[in-house]
């Protein structure tokens, strides 16, 4: 028993020890989660508005704009026939009148001359490629056009090539003997007769039908002469065998 008080007396009245704490070095603070998740979800809302920005810029705005301008380009473009309609709406009752006044008071050699540029240029392509020109007069519908010396290869040519020609009724030339020491040289004459505008067409089918018709007949001529040869022959080798 008196062990027992001691002990605690002695435990009482010890200053000498010092009482220990805990220690640390480092701190917790709170994170405040619901901020940073506000914080992402603003960071994606930015982000899903810059990608809205461009496809609303180049997917929906720039074909629209472009489809207006074709828009406009193509209404500039009516508005534009339909000022040049309403130009040319009279032109059939100007045309009529102008033909009805030209048919009044034309006389025929004067409609006649209403050819004279379509008669100048055939004779560029027809003959002056070939030959050169002295003279040229004009009758009518008749085109007389002397030339310079040439050759009879080549009046022949150019005969041909006038009689070919749709623009032409007919065709005829006469030469004279460019000099009397010179047999080769000759100067032709042509004698052009110049065709309607219906004789031109008309014409011009007879001719188209002709070719047609010229080429199923050498196809049977070359077909005939090749039998015909063949036979020929025949005939030979059977007389060498006799």
């Amino acid at each position: 028993m008196a062990d027992s008080k001691s002990s605690i007396l002695k435990k009482e009245i010890s200053f000498g020890k010092k009482a220990k704490y805990p220690t640390k070095k480092s701190m917790n603070f709170i994170r405040n989660e619901v901020a940073v998740q506000n914080r992402h979800a603003i960071e994606a809302f930015i982000v899903f508005l810059v990608l809205l920005a461009f496809f609303v810029r180049f997917a929906v705005l720039l074909p629209i704009q472009k489809v207006n301008e074709k828009q406009a380009e193509y209404e500039s473009k009516e508005q534009t026939i339909q000022e040049l309609k309403d130009k040319t709406s009279s032109y059939s009752d100007v045309k009529k009148a102008y033909d009805d006044k030209i048919g009044s008071f034309l006389t025929d050699d004067e409609r006649l001359c209403l050819d004279r540029p379509d008669m100048l240029t055939m004779m560029e392509e027809d003959i002056l490629p070939s030959v050169s020109i002295q003279s040229i007069s004009i009758t009518g519908d008749q085109l007389t056009v002397v030339t310079g010396t040439t050759t009879l290869d080549v009046v022949s040519s150019v005969l041909n090539t006038l009689q070919q020609d749709s623009r032409n009724s007919y065709a005829t030339v006469t030469t004279a003997a460019a000099s009397d020491q010179d047999t080769v040289h000759v100067i032709a004459n042509y004698t052009i007769h110049f065709a309607s505008e219906a004789a031109q067409a008309g014409r011009s089918s007879d001719s188209s039908d002709s070719s047609d018709s010229s080429g199923v007949s050498s196809n049977e001529s070359s077909g005939d002469s090749s039998t015909s040869s063949s036979n020929s022959s025949s005939t030979s080798s059977e007389g060498g065998t006799n």
